[in-house]
């Protein structure tokens, strides 16, 4: 049985794997989720983005009027954002994305990118736990991910190769059922072919079990979709988006 490190994801996001991930989500991309976003979210509302990377929403977000608080785990992601954007309206944090909270501050929130998969139960609760204790009543919690069970058991491909920001990335997939767990090595090759190799993991939750996690923590999850365009879900789409509102 594959044993997962303990809170792997706090030392990942560092020098090639953020150069990968700051350029793999094209720009494009990036605008029509944010469409996607303020479409739900109220106007010039304060926001919680977690955890936000370099801040690629944030920063549209911020010139669309919201005011938005950013956590990441990633010393190196904050840095950055602060560096790239200077708004009052922009508060960064370094923090565990499980341990964050602010009691009934936010207006909305929003977990885009992947990361709502990287937990076991018991910190998936606790991380869900958290957000819906920062929310105010009636805020959406607005979730990606690629990693629902009904689209990622119909996708799984066990090689693809990326050429993102002078690096070339081998992922390399393996699917662990008794932990409902997805593993994924990543290579990273320089251009003088050094070669660099990473894991990372998700787990695998269904439809089902996120509703019930979400309701656990005092959410109901409202809609699911397929894409930002607002197409109804259905099995086998590889991009699930799940909008729950605080109770």
């Amino acid at each position: 049985m594959t044993k997962t490190p303990k809170n792997w994801y706090r030392d990942f996001f560092v020098g090639a794997a953020n150069k990968y991930w700051d350029s793999a989500i094209s720009v494009e991309r990036t605008l029509a989720e944010c469409n996607f976003l303020t479409s739900i979210l109220p106007a010039g509302a304060e926001l919680l983005d977690i955890p936000s990377g370099c801040g690629r929403l944030a920063k549209v977000l911020l010139e669309r009027g919201f005011a938005v608080t950013a956590v990441d785990v990633s010393e190196e992601n904050i840095a950055k954002l602060k560096h790239t954007v200077s708004s009052p309206k922009l508060t960064a944090l370094v923090a565990d994305m499980t341990e964050y909270v602010a009691f009934e501050k936010f207006a909305g929130a929003c977990c885009f990118g992947n990361s709502f998969n990287y937990f076991d139960f018991r910190l998936m609760k606790k991380f869900v736990g958290n957000v819906s204790k920062s929310l105010q009543k009636h805020s959406p919690f607005i979730v990606h991910s690629g990693v629902i069970a009904e689209s990622l058991l119909l996708n799984i491909e066990e090689r693809t190769w990326h050429n993102v920001a002078g690096l070339n990335v081998l992922l390399e997939h393996s699917y662990n059922p008794l932990q409902s767990m997805l593993i994924t090595d990543y290579t990273f090759i320089n251009d003088d072919g050094a070669r660099h190799t990473k894991q990372i993991y998700h787990y695998v939750y269904t439809l089902a079990e996120t509703k019930r996690i979400f309701a656990d923590s005092g959410l109901k999850l409202r809609d699911v979709y397929s894409d930002t365009a607002g197409s109804d879900y259905v099995v086998g789409c590889p991009d699930c988006y799940l909008v729950a509102e605080k109770m």
